[in-house]
């Protein structure tokens, strides 16, 4: 679970990876660079901003479950991989 706040901090959103079918490792490497991304003085200042990259992480693990052989760690992902996830054009919002 990861705790974002706004940038006034009158208001915070909680984001659950657990449910994410994703391989463990790859999910806890992506929950880190959440972390990373949207703490204070990172550039997203925004609960939308932070709203947008949480649903497409979900969409990736979405995308990734369609796959035979979903990488298990980031470093495993390939250009083909992410070239496939965007040509789907999932819109960040879904």
């Amino acid at each position: 679970m990861v705790r974002c706040f706004s940038a006034d901090g009158s208001e915070s959103e909680d984001y659950d990876f657990t449910p994410l079918t994703m391989p463990a490792e790859l999910r806890d490497e992506l929950v880190a660079a959440f972390t990373k991304r949207t703490a204070p003085g990172a550039g997203l200042t925004s609960l939308h901003s932070t709203n947008q990259v949480f649903k497409t992480v979900r969409n990736l693990d979405r995308y990734l479950a369609t796959l035979p052989w979903p990488p298990r760690q980031l470093a495993q992902m390939t250009v083909e991989q992410f070239d496939g996830f965007r040509a789907l054009g999932i819109p960040a919002g879904r």
